[in-house]
């Protein structure tokens, strides 16, 4: 007998659709996007104020800010 919990099962496969359906119909991409533009923008702000704030980076909602203890040596 063989198991998958991988296999795309007919309702698993519907959900999967009906999620980028959704995803496409409310932009949520363009959000992520905007969203993420201005989040980048403002934490950049913040890390030429604060020395704990190493570097920020990413793309769409999927930011990361490195704290550190020192700028120059991280």
């Amino acid at each position: 007998m063989y198991f998958n919990t991988f296999g795309g099962g007919h309702i698993q496969c519907r959900v999967g659709l009906t999620v980028l359906e959704t995803i496409k119909k409310e932009k949520l991409h363009e959000n992520a996007e905007t969203v993420g533009n201005f989040l980048l923008s403002e934490f950049t702000k913040l890390s030429q104020k604060h020395r704990l704030i190493g570097n920020v980076r990413g793309k769409g909602l999927m930011i990361g800010i490195e704290l550190v203890k020192d700028k120059e040596t991280k």
